[in-house]
């Protein structure tokens, strides 16, 4: 995990807020959500994810959602035309 991403993280821990912008800081702030076992966080950055979704992401996207084991956003991709 990248410093910034984990800063963020760490913000996130004791504000409860989180502006995440761009998919690479979505992917650190995941892996560190799924690893601390913080749910509510890992379903912020799907969110992220999902709502950023494009032609341009889509590889991307995939690639972090068949990582982390997130269905959803796999089914998301997968829609994606």
């Amino acid at each position: 995990m990248e410093p910034e991403h984990f800063q963020l993280f760490i913000k996130y821990l004791y504000t409860d807020t989180l502006n995440i912008p761009d998919l690479d800081t979505a992917q650190g702030i995941l892996y560190a959500a799924q690893k601390y076992l913080i749910p509510h966080l890992a379903k912020h950055c799907v969110k992220y994810l999902e709502c950023s979704l494009n032609l341009d992401n889509l590889l991307d996207t995939l690639r972090i959602a068949e990582c982390f084991k997130e269905s959803h956003l796999r089914k998301q991709c997968l829609k994606v035309n």
